[in-house]
C-alpha cells in the first residue's frame, strides 16, 4: 500500500470541504429521500410528509362506474384534468408507500425505537365495473368487427393493475360486448381469477334466450360463474374475503348472450357463499356490489353474512350504479361507500381486522376519502410532491400516452363546430340551457322531422295518406349521459360523451294524438312508494312533437322512439290501441348521428367546420341509402327489360358467329382419293362410318378411324 503524502492529504482535504459546503447550501435531505423512488419515476416521494389519507389495517382504492372516460374531462370540465395513466401512477406511487412503510410505537422508548411495531400496511385497487357508455372509445370495434363494443377501450383497461374487477350491468346490454369480452384472451380472460361474479352465470344448455328471472331448465347450478364468484386477497398482514354482486336486473340483459344475472337473494343462500363465509381463512369482507349505496339488496346481503358468522368481523359495501358519492354506516363494523362516476372520483377507504377490533385498539374503525380525479389533488395535495409532474411513473405516463394516440386514430379528437351556450342533461326540459330543451326544440325538427318524406319511404306498410302526417317522438330521459359545454370548439367525442348509446331510431306506426298524450302520462307514472327525493326534475319519458289536443282523435302521427327501450313503450301502446297492431320497426337514423348532423349543420365556427371521421354516416349517405333501398318499381321494371333486351341481342350474336364458324371454317370437304390426299381431324369422333354401312357405299368416304391399307 502507497503511504499518502502531504499533497494526497490536502487534495483529500478540499474535496471533504466542498462536499460539506454541498451539503450546507443544497440541504441534506436531498441525499435523505429515499433512493429508490416510486416505480419507474425520476423523483422520489418526500418521506417527511406521509400521504394525506386515513391509513388502517386494510386499505382499498377504488374505481367505479368509469364508462370509459379514461381519458379524463380536461376540455369539458377541467377540474377533473387526470386520465386513467395519472391514475395508475398515483396508484403505484401508493403501493409503494404502503409495501415500504415502517410504523414506530408512538410510546416506544429510545431504546426500542429500532424495533417496529407493525411493518407494511395493506393496499387494494378495486373496479365496481361500468366500463362502457360514456365516450366515443366504447362505440369502437376492431378491424371489420365493428360499432358499439369496446374493442379500442379493453387494451386500456387491461393496464390497470387492479386486485379485483366486479362486472356492471352496462358490459350486459350487447351481446357483441359479451363476446368481445368473454373472448379466449379477452377482458375476463386477463383478470382471471380476479374477475368477480357472485350473481351472474354462463348459460350452459342450448336454449341462450334471457329469461327475465334469470333461470331455467338449462341452468347449470353447480359450475357455471362468468367469472369467479370469489376471491381471497392476500396482503402483508392481512387476508380479504371479496365478493362482486350485480343487483337484479332483470329484462335488459342482451338476448341471446348466454348470460344469466341470479337474483341476489337465491345466492346467498346457495352452499358456495355460505361456506365461504364459514369455511374460509379471512380478517375482513370486502363486497363489490354494482348497486346503489342504500339499495335494499345491500342490506340482504349484510344480513346473509351476519346471520352466518355473527357480528365480529368488518364488512365495507364498495357500491355504485347510482353515479355519486356517499357513505354510510350500516351497523357498527359495517359500512358501504360509493365513489363518484365518469372517473370524476379516486374513492379511498380504510378499516380493521377483526383482530384489531376485539383488542380494541383500532383507535378509527372505519375511515374514507374522496379524491378528486385531479393531477394536483392526487400528487402534490395527496402525495406530496412539489410538483405533479414528480409523481408520473413510466407506466403511467405510457399509458396517457397510449390513450391519446388511440383518440386521435379513431378521429375523436377532430373539430366539428362551436356551441353557443353550455347546455345541461338533468335541466327542466323548458330550461334555456336544458339539453333536453335544445334536442325538442331544435335537434329533432332541423335534423329528423325535417326529413320526413325521406323517413316515410323506410316504412313499407305507408299508403299515400300517410306520407303528410305529422311526427312524434318517446325518448327515455336516459338517451343522453353528459353536459354539453361551449368552453371550446366541440368535438367528436364531445357529441359522443352526450350520446353514447348511437341507439337506433324505430317507428311504432301510425297513433292519434289522444293515443301518444295518454302513454306520455302512463310512462311517467312512478309506482307507490318510490322515493323521488333522488331523480332530476325531468319525467321518465321526453315527448318530442306538436300534438293538437283539440284534434286528438282524429290526425294520426307517426310515433318513434329510440330501440333500446322500444318493447317497454310498445307494451303501453298495444294496451292503449289494440286494435292499431303496431310493430317496431328500425330506421336507418341512429342517436349519436342526429346529433352529429345538428353540430354539423348549424353550429359551425365561423364558417370553418371540420370534417366528421369517416367511420361516422352523414346524412347525406343516410338518404342516399334509404333512397337506394327503395326504388321506383317503374325505373326498376325498366332497368330489368333493357338488361334483357342486352342479353338476348348478346346471345343472338353469339349464337350466330357459332353456327357461322362450324359451318365455313371447322368444316372441309375431302378432294381427291390418294393416300397422301388424306385430310385427318384431331377429333376422330366426329363421323364414324360402320363397316358394313361401308361396304354398302362403297363410294363414300370415311370420316371415322381408318386403315390406311385400305385405301
Amino acid at each position: 500500500m502507497l503511504r499518502p503524502t502531504n499533497h494526497n492529504l490536502s487534495f483529500c482535504s478540499t474535496v471533504l470541504y466542498f462536499v460539506f459546503v454541498g451539503i450546507f447550501f443544497f440541504d441534506i435531505d436531498f441525499f435523505c429521500t429515499n433512493a429508490s423512488g416510486p416505480p419507474n419515476s425520476s423523483h422520489a416521494m418526500n418521506n417527511n410528509k406521509m400521504p394525506d389519507l386515513p391509513f388502517g389495517d386494510i386499505n382499498v382504492v377504488v374505481l367505479t362506474d368509469v364508462h370509459s372516460w379514461v381519458g379524463g374531462h380536461p376540455r369539458q370540465e377541467p377540474h377533473y384534468d387526470a386520465d386513467l395513466g395519472d391514475v395508475l401512477s398515483f396508484w403505484e406511487n401508493l403501493k409503494k408507500h404502503c409495501d415500504e412503510y415502517v410504523d414506530y410505537s408512538a410510546d416506544a422508548d429510545a431504546a426500542n425505537m429500532e424495533q417496529p411495531r407493525n411493518q407494511h400496511r395493506d393496499i387494494f385497487f378495486v373496479n365496481n365495473g361500468d366500463f362502457v357508455h360514456g365516450t366515443g372509445l366504447s362505440q369502437m370495434g376492431v378491424g371489420d368487427e365493428p360499432g358499439n363494443y369496446p374493442g379500442f377501450l379493453i387494451p386500456i383497461l387491461e393496464k390497470m393493475p387492479y386486485d379485483a374487477v366486479n362486472c356492471g350491468n352496462h358490459e350486459l346490454y350487447s351481446k357483441k360486448n359479451v363476446e368481445y369480452m368473454t373472448r379466449p384472451g379477452g377482458y375476463v380472460d386477463w383478470y382471471g381469477d380476479r374477475y368477480l361474479t357472485s350473481n351472474i352465470n354462463k348459460r350452459t344448455g342450448t336454449n341462450t334466450k334471457q329469461l327475465s328471472h334469470g333461470i331455467d331448465s338449462n341452468y347449470d347450478d353447480n359450475n357455471s360463474a362468468l367469472g369467479n364468484r370469489y376471491k381471497i386477497l392476500h396482503g402483508r398482514n392481512s387476508k380479504l374475503l371479496v365478493f362482486g354482486f350485480l343487483y337484479n336486473m332483470r329484462d335488459t340483459v342482451a338476448p341471446d348472450a348466454g348470460i344469466v344475472v341470479e337474483d341476489v337473494e337465491k345466492v346467498v343462500k346457495k352452499d358456495w357463499f355460505l361456506q365461504a363465509l364459514s369455511e374460509e381463512h379471512y380478517d375482513a369482507i370486502l363486497v363489490l356490489a354494482h348497486m346503489d349505496l342504500v339499495d335494499p339488496l345491500v342490506e340482504v346481503i349484510r344480513s346473509a353474512i351476519r346471520t352466518q358468522i355473527g357480528e365480529g368481523t368488518p364488512v365495507v359495501f364498495i357500491t355504485g350504479h347510482t353515479h355519486y358519492r356517499g357513505v354510510k354506516q350500516l351497523d357498527d363494523l359495517t359500512m358501504t361507500f360509493e365513489a363518484g362516476r365518469y372517473m370524476d372520483t379516486v374513492g379511498f377507504v380504510s378499516f380493521p381486522k377483526k383482530e384489531s377490533v376485539r383488542n380494541n385498539n383500532a383507535s378509527s374503525l372505519f375511515s374514507h376519502k374522496f379524491l378528486d380525479a385531479n393531477q394536483k389533488v392526487l400528487f402534490q395535495d395527496t402525495l406530496g410532491f412539489s410538483r405533479s409532474e414528480d409523481g408520473l411513473t413510466k407506466n403511467g405516463k405510457d399509458l396517457s400516452t397510449f390513450i391519446d394516440q388511440t383518440r386521435q386514430k379513431l378521429g375523436l379528437k377532430k373539430e366539428i363546430g362551436c356551441a353557443p351556450q353550455s347546455y345541461f342533461v338533468e335541466r327542466h326540459v323548458d330550461a334555456k340551457d336544458s339539453l333536453w330543451g335544445l334536442y325538442r326544440d331544435e335537434v329533432i325538427p332541423k335534423i329528423f322531422f325535417s326529413s320526413r318524406q325521406t323517413m316515410i319511404t323506410i316504412e313499407e306498410e305507408a299508403t299515400n295518406e300517410d306520407d303528410d302526417l305529422p311526427m312524434a317522438m318517446l325518448l327515455s330521459k336516459d338517451s343522453w349521459r353528459y353536459d354539453l359545454y361551449n368552453n371550446a370548439t366541440l368535438i367528436v367525442d364531445d357529441i359522443d360523451a352526450v350520446a353514447p348509446f348511437n341507439d337506433t331510431v324505430v317507428h311504432f306506426g301510425t297513433y292519434t294524438a289522444k293515443v301518444i298524450l295518454k302513454a306520455n302520462r302512463t310512462l311517467n307514472e312512478y309506482h307507490d312508494g318510490d322515493d323521488l327525493t333522488w331523480l332530476p326534475t325531468l319525467p321518465n319519458f321526453i315527448l318530442i312533437g306538436s300534438l293538437d289536443k283539440y284534434d286528438a282523435n282524429s290526425t294520426k302521427y307517426h310515433l318513434y322512439s329510440h330501440e333500446f327501450g322500444a318493447e317497454h313503450v310498445q307494451k303501453i301502446l298495444r294496451r292503449l290501441a289494440p286494435k292499431e297492431h303496431g310493430t317496431i320497426k328500425k330506421t336507418e337514423f341512429r342517436s349519436t348521428m342526429i346529433w352529429m348532423a345538428f353540430v354539423d349543420e348549424y353550429w359551425t365556427c365561423d364558417g370553418a367546420v371540420g370534417q366528421l371521421p369517416e367511420w361516422f354516416p352523414t346524412p347525406q349517405s343516410v338518404v342516399q341509402n334509404l333512397n337506394s333501398d327503395e326504388k321506383d318499381y317503374k325505373k326498376l321494371l325498366i332497368a330489368i327489360f333493357v338488361v334483357m333486351v342486352i342479353l338476348g341481342l348478346a346471345a343472338t350474336v353469339i349464337a350466330m358467329f357459332w353456327i357461322f364458324f362450324q359451318k365455313y371454317l371447322l368444316y372441309q370437304p375431302v378432294m381427291g382419293g390418294g393416300e397422301d390426299d388424306i385430310i385427318e381431324f384431331q377429333d376422330e369422333d366426329i363421323y364414324k362410318v360402320d363397316i358394313a354401312e361401308e361396304n354398302d357405299h362403297a363410294g363414300m368416304t370415311s370420316m371415322g378411324e381408318e386403315d390406311p391399307e385400305n385405301f
